[in-house]
């Protein structure tokens, strides 16, 4: 089942991977793409940020990217009869409800320009205004942008945040204990036992 959490967590995973050709290259943390360089070095992590550390960050002239929930949120129950059900693992996972979910990728800096730079890559790599990916379960998620608001009027020194806001459209799953029944069809033929010539024959079900 693909919760909200398991989403945020996956979209930290793909802004790692977006990201990883535009690093530095650095000793132990080598980065041959011609790329390298672009951004300062920037870690995306799920979850709210423990400022103290953050702020240890930017003082080092490094970036952090952090994958939040919204307050926003809407759900819709529904069901399909025609939805296939997937079985895998003595379990089969249908599909619930959709669901909308606000998700905030937040971006700290230790300068206007580089948060600049890093944001500007996160929205050409994501796409523009939408994006797909595909979850753990099979379902996949539908990325809408809906806009980004810098912090600039509240900032404190060397410290540059910028909120980019995305709708999360997902669909809500269930899973049940499941297995796979296959049966067969047996033929029965009858003979005549003096000429060997079939008389007739009928199919049987086997488990």
């Amino acid at each position: 089942m693909a919760t909200i959490f398991e989403i945020r967590d996956n979209l930290a995973q793909t802004i790692t991977g977006w990201l990883a050709p535009f690093q530095p290259n650095l000793p132990g943390y080598p980065n041959t793409a011609p790329t390298a360089g672009t951004i300062p070095a920037t870690v995306c992590a799920a979850g709210y940020p423990v400022q103290y550390h953050v702020t240890e960050r930017l003082e080092n002239e490094l970036c952090q990217v952090s994958i939040v929930e919204g307050k926003v949120e809407k759900i819709v129950d529904y069901f399909d009869p025609d939805t296939p059900v997937v079985v895998s693992g003595g379990l089969s996972t249908f599909d619930i409800a959709r669901a909308q979910k606000q998700i905030i990728v937040e971006v700290w800096s230790y300068s206007q320009r580089s948060r600049e730079t890093v944001v500007g890559l996160i929205r050409s790599l994501a796409g523009g205004t939408a994006f797909r990916q595909t979850e753990s379960d099979g379902s996949v998620t539908l990325f809408r942008y809906t806009g980004t608001v810098p912090f600039d009027f509240e900032q404190n020194d060397s410290m540059w945040i910028s909120q980019m806001f995305y709708l999360a459209d997902y669909t809500v799953t269930t899973q049940y204990a499941s297995a796979v029944v296959t049966h067969g069809t047996a033929t029965v033929e009858v003979l005549d036992i003096v000429t060997g010539s079939e008389i007739g024959s009928t199919n049987i079900a086997t488990p």
